[in-house]
């Protein structure tokens, strides 16, 4: 995480994305601690108490890692990207945040960070009750803040399960759609690169040109 402090009132929420992001990238439960410790000590104002920090870690070491494959391979659907800063070179969550035009409450907002921080290097696919315990909320308005954000264009919905080791779980899959508020991001990015972004366009979408982009 970065070096901006996290102030009181989101402490926790913000700690329980952290550790969804690192659950989600395969780190163990110990590392999952430890790692909050540490930015719990340098970043939050003040630090929560040790016991709320270990409770964090617990919840997000329930839930499941990637790698986690579809059909074989990540679903990169027509018209969406990987939305992680490392490869579309822009903070996606950081823009909704600030953003006012799409009069979005704060719990949409909180979401779609949520979202950002679970896309691994397969896709996003957290369970509904993952998402509701990491933003301490219920699964049903955790579905109701899902609508909002399809309704946004901020975010694809695709139902059916993913097959991880140790099985199959139905849940869905979720797609970021290259959105008006991106827009001048990615004209910014292309320039210096945006190599992944294009490697996934050739490979999972033959032919297409940036020209085809779609942003809603």
């Amino acid at each position: 995480m970065g070096a901006a402090l996290i102030s009181e009132g989101v402490r926790n929420v913000t700690l329980t994305s952290y550790a969804g992001s690192l659950r989600a990238r395969g780190f163990t439960p110990d590392e999952i601690l430890r790692s909050l410790q540490e930015t719990n000590r340098a970043q939050c104002d003040p630090p929560l108490p040790d016991i709320e920090v270990r409770n964090v870690a617990k919840s997000a070491a329930k839930w499941k890692p990637y790698p986690t494959v579809r059909r074989d391979r990540r679903e990169f659907s027509k018209g969406c990207f990987d939305p992680r800063a490392a490869v579309c070179g822009f903070d996606a969550a950081d823009i909704v945040a600030k953003d006012i035009s799409l009069r979005l409450k704060r719990r949409h907002k909180l979401l779609f960070g949520l979202l950002r921080d679970f896309y691994g290097p397969l896709g996003c696919h957290p369970a509904q009750n993952t998402l509701a315990e990491g933003l301490l909320t219920t699964r049903q308005q955790i579905g109701r803040n899902i609508l909002r954000l399809v309704r946004a264009g901020l975010i694809q919905v695709e139902a059916g399960a993913y097959t991880a080791p140790g099985g199959n779980y139905p849940c869905n899959s979720y797609h970021f759609p290259k959105h008006r508020l991106f827009r001048e991001h990615f004209r910014a990015s292309i320039p210096n690169g945006f190599s992944e972004i294009q490697e996934n366009m050739q490979q999972f979408s033959e032919g297409e040109k940036k020209s085809d982009w779609h942003f809603p």
